[in-house]
């Protein structure tokens, strides 16, 4: 019995690029279709955040390590997305896709192949030509060679416990001059430092400036409105700040994120 191919589809937007998982509806749309507008970004909304954002620039290819690449273009050719590796373009994910995508990066070489006790282990019966490549197989089909890498054997158990993490924060954007916006709660959902820095821009473009880029502003967060606060740099920062939010939630203090924008931010805005 043959088996059945997804809709051959060009990417569009409000879909999960990985599982097709419809970003409004949640309904799976490998092989079917909705009534919802997936041509355009999925709205936001005041609930907990079901998508994320991700970017490939071909000119930019460090901020992805091959393990990801690999799996958007699996992904691509096995819905026919024909998305352009060797340009530019965005994609979006749902939850536990992108959940799934972030650990690729946590993955180190000593965990690219099975050990030797592994390959040992498989039965020798398995086909290996290179005839049957799994790369063409879709997310929900199980491993039949020994080349392929299962999401069990190369991630360890401590890797499936470091999962997107929750941020509830007041958030205060302050300008050059000093005179602040009054304080609002916000909530978003975050694995990483460029997550983080993605989310916060969302906000500073939807509440300060649509035209609005990083380098246009500082990251100080505190638990308390005295004090400097501490800015959020680097990876180094990060470590730390995410301690320090573990701290926070087990005081039951409030987590303050303070955007300061630049001075020649607001120049900018002033002309």
């Amino acid at each position: 019995m043959s088996q059945q191919n997804p809709i051959a589809r060009s990417y569009q937007p409000g879909a999960c690029y990985m599982c097709q998982l419809c970003l409004t509806c949640n309904k799976k749309l490998e092989f079917n279709t909705c009534e919802c507008n997936i041509t355009e970004k999925p709205k936001t909304s005041n609930k907990k955040r079901n998508f994320f954002s991700r970017i490939y620039n071909a000119k930019n290819k460090e901020k992805l390590v091959s393990f990801q690449i690999n799996e958007l273009k699996r992904c691509d050719k096995y819905f026919g997305y024909s998305s352009n590796f060797d340009g530019y373009f965005k994609i979006f994910l749902c939850t536990q896709c992108h959940s799934k995508f972030a650990r690729l990066k946590k993955i180190n070489t000593k965990k690219k192949f099975p050990s030797e006790s592994t390959q040992n282990a498989l039965p020798t019966s398995l086909p290996t030509s290179p005839s049957s490549p799994s790369s063409t197989l879709p997310l929900t089909s199980p491993s039949t060679s020994p080349p392929i890498l299962t999401e069990d054997s190369i991630y360890s158990s401590s890797d499936y416990d470091c999962d997107v993490m929750e941020f509830n924060f007041k958030l205060i954007i302050k300008s050059h001059d000093g005179k602040a916006k009054p304080a609002k709660w916000e909530s978003f959902k975050a694995l990483t430092l460029t997550e983080f820095e993605d989310e916060v821009l969302e906000l500073m473009q939807n509440q300060f400036d649509p035209f609005m880029r990083k380098n246009d502003y500082i990251i100080i967060y505190k638990s308390s409105m005295y004090g400097m606060g501490t800015q959020l740099i680097d990876e180094k920062c990060w470590k730390k700040f995410l301690l320090e939010y573990q701290k926070i939630l087990s005081n039951k203090k409030e987590l303050l994120i303070i955007v300061e924008i630049k001075e020649k931010n607001n120049k900018r805005k002033q002309r």
